[in-house]
């Protein structure tokens, strides 16, 4: 019996990386996202590259006029608006104990 071995889920994507990668596909570019987020080009450039190597998927196609999402790239967007949204719910909930 030959047993396929799966890939270990890693939990460590940032929550700030999903808000950065958010913001490119609002905004168009990751010039824009980097400015809206306080972040410099090249860190929110290798911000976004690792992002893709923890998903294992190329999340952006680039290009010199913008980026636009791949399959991928629409799918975390989804994920990463509601994870977000059950977060910002989670600090407000939260703050009536602090």
């Amino acid at each position: 019996m030959t047993r396929t071995r799966r890939r270990t889920v890693d939990y460590r994507i940032d929550p700030f990386d999903l808000h950065l990668f958010a913001t490119v596909i609002e905004q168009g570019t990751i010039t824009a996202a980097a400015s809206a987020v306080n972040l410099s080009l090249a860190a929110a450039s290798a911000r976004l590259r690792a992002l893709e190597d923890c998903t294992g998927a190329r999340l952006l196609n680039r290009s010199k006029t913008g980026t636009s999402p791949t399959d991928a790239g629409r799918a975390l967007v989804r994920h990463a608006n509601r994870v977000l949204a059950e977060l910002e719910s989670l600090h407000v909930d939260m703050a009536s104990f602090g």
